[in-house]
């Protein structure tokens, strides 16, 4: 008896309001909320009744979702509709609405049939390459983005991807951040097939999670799939990473020529951090090339001739002898000074060389003395030079720079007295 006076009610007060020549669908709702129907057939007919007046969504928020709820074919047909019908309201309801309501697996079937996909295969869309599809309709990237999400719930993350990496977006970086390093399938496909879709749909986004999982996605694969772009993405990803890592994968050599290509003048400063990894490998394990300071030594902010010396720190007694016996005081004076305000400034490289048996190479270092020479970068050629102890060439080099505290430096990292003294 109850299900025929609702039903009445809907055919008598409701159904009018949808289909009169001037439709009132917020008086029908209104009358909705007071019929307060508890069949779930009467929610179903009036499931088809908004549907057909094209006031689906405004009909399906009225939906219970408190217990006492309605059958599940309620609910299963409400989401059927949507999904065909108002694909943009899909997300905003399965956000609303508890997963129990609803049948995953039946919703899944919708949505695969309402996308048709172009006859949608997942598998194919990997197989096949399919590259990013910037010309796909709003309401395909809608559904597409509710059915990954469904299938991210059901736990089968590698398909779930696999159609996000399709569609794009920023949810497929999210997605691949959250997952990659959880899930093993799924890293296996993106270190594979799906890395070169994942840098054509956002460069800037890409690699910037690719430098925050490089343990788990190898630079050299990265590099590999950045082969289809411009080489400045190349240098922008390398210059990220930390120098170990750089040091560890065998990419040191290609950074520094890239390095020297894009931003010759601060070279210098690169190989003296090169040079030097080995004894400080702790600080640098976390340091990235970005982070770097782009300092070059400069000398005309100081004066010389003041009458009073300053405290200096140990230039070593060959140095301090030798430059007396062909330095005006006034120029030693001036040299002294520039090697304390060095030693004072925490960004300023450490000048002093080391023995060849006290250095970790890694980088062909004869390879970055070319591309020195071949870009007349002087600064960086005398440091290669002095590094393999050719220390006549480096000298002049410094000297014809006016580097007098690069000379003083060089002087003092040599021991034997006679051959600082022929120096």
């Amino acid at each position: 008896r109850a299900l025929e006076v609702e039903r009445s009610l809907c055919e008598k007060c409701i159904e009018p309001l949808l289909h009169s020549p001037e439709p009132s669908v917020a008086r029908a709702v209104a009358c909705v909320r007071r019929l307060a129907a508890t069949s779930s057939s009467t929610w179903l007919y009036l499931l088809n009744l908004f549907a057909r007046a094209n006031a689906l969504e405004q009909f399906v928020m009225e939906l219970p979702i408190e217990e006492p709820r309605l059958s599940q074919e309620v609910y299963n047909s409400a989401l059927d509709l949507i999904s065909k019908t108002k694909p943009e309201a899909l997300q905003v309801i399965l956000a609303l609405w508890p997963t129990q309501l609803y049948s995953q697996d039946d919703l899944i079937a919708s949505l695969r049939a309402a996308l048709a996909l172009r006859s949608f295969d997942a598998d194919a869309v990997l197989a096949g390459g399919t590259s990013p599809g910037p010309h796909l309709s709003k309401d395909f990237r809608v559904l597409a983005e509710a059915l990954a999400s469904l299938l991210e719930l059901r736990g089968d993350v590698k398909e779930s991807g696999r159609l996000l990496m399709q569609i794009g977006g920023p949810k497929l970086f999210r997605f691949v951040r959250q997952h990659l390093a959880q899930n093993e399938d799924f890293r296996r496909e993106i270190v594979g097939a799906q890395l070169l879709p994942l840098l054509q749909h956002d460069l800037h986004s890409a690699l910037e999670l690719l430098v925050e999982h490089h343990q788990i996605v190898p630079p050299k694969d990265v590099l590999k799939s950045l082969g289809s772009f411009e080489k400045v993405w190349q240098y922008q990803y390398l210059k990220q990473l930390p120098l170990v890592v750089l040091s560890e994968g065998g990419l040191l050599d290609r950074f520094i020529a890239l390095h020297a290509e894009r931003e010759p003048e601060s070279l210098l400063y690169l190989l003296e951090r090169c040079l030097g990894h080995g004894a400080q490998s702790q600080g640098l394990q976390s340091r990235r090339i970005g982070e770097m300071p782009m300092h070059l030594a400069s000398h005309s902010h100081l004066e010389a001739g003041s009458p009073d010396l300053p405290d200096f720190p140990d230039l070593g007694k060959h140095a301090l002898d030798l430059s007396a016996s062909f330095l005006p005081t006034s120029e030693l004076h001036r040299a002294l000074q520039e090697a304390s305000v060095a030693a004072d400034e925490d960004e300023e490289p450490d000048v002093k060389s080391e023995k060849p048996d006290q250095q970790v190479l890694l980088f062909d270092v004869d390879a970055a003395l070319n591309i020195a020479r071949s870009l007349k970068a002087r600064h960086a050629e005398a440091l290669l030079l002095q590094h393999q102890r050719h220390l006549n060439e480096a000298l002049a080099i410094w000297m014809n720079l006016g580097h007098v505290q690069r000379c003083l430096a060089l002087l003092n990292s040599v021991e034997e007295p006679s051959v600082a003294k022929e120096l």
